[in-house]
């Protein structure tokens, strides 16, 4: 399966607050489910996070996809689900590498069959400026 890749949204360092008002936002639909998430460069940034929607009437699950690197020692513990209520969001930060980095510094997310709404990844440039 191709994963439709998404990008994190980047504040500088030197930005303050940071402005994440020029996000992008992508469209939960039937292909993302299908395909499948791969925000490519996740654990890239400084305090990344992932903000999901759900539009649907019911609660739908996400799956965040264990690692598959050498460097994952807890990827045993497997995948992880989490609910995000009917009409409701999701911030998903604090996300061990350990567990769920994919190849390239990606996270890797599934959707429930029918879920739509919002997704977006937000996150600060590492290093000075």
């Amino acid at each position: 399966m191709t994963r439709t890749p998404i990008t994190v949204n980047a504040a500088n360092r030197s930005d303050t607050p940071p402005s994440f008002a020029n996000a992008t936002l992508t469209t939960i639909d039937a292909t993302l489910v299908t395909n499948g998430v791969s925000v490519t460069d996740f654990f890239s940034h400084s305090n990344p996070r992932v903000i999901i929607t759900n539009t649907e009437a019911s609660t739908k699950d996400i799956t965040l996809r264990a690692g598959t690197m050498d460097q994952c020692v807890k990827s045993a513990i497997g995948n992880y689900t989490l609910n995000i209520p009917a009409g409701g969001q999701v911030v998903i930060d604090q996300i061990e590498s350990a567990r769920f980095l994919q190849s390239g510094g990606a996270l890797h997310i599934d959707f429930e069959t029918g879920h739509t709404g919002i997704i977006y990844a937000t996150g600060t440039k590492r290093g000075i400026g």
